[in-house]
């Protein structure tokens, strides 16, 4: 497990398990509102897609995972 980075303005942390399954895809987790999601991302091209939001308390606003993909989007080189 390595973390990243952590996203720009929330504290969610963007981690990459070495050993993971495929697809490839990072983890964001922020602790503080308890939510873990999941965003598959691509070696040939720039795509990303959710793959899941496990939230124990409450769900991340769309802004904010706008947020998050924009800011895995310019750190995609660190992700791969």
């Amino acid at each position: 497990m390595s973390r990243v980075f952590v996203l720009e303005g929330t504290g969610a942390a963007i981690y990459v398990f070495s050993n993971d399954h495929c697809p490839p895809h990072v983890h964001a987790r922020h602790r503080g509102e308890g939510w873990i999601a999941r965003v598959s991302f691509s070696y040939v091209s720039s795509d990303l897609e959710l793959m899941t939001i496990v939230a124990a308390k409450s769900m991340p606003s769309q802004r904010l995972m706008n947020r998050l993909f924009d800011n895995i989007q310019d750190r995609i080189w660190d992700c791969r």
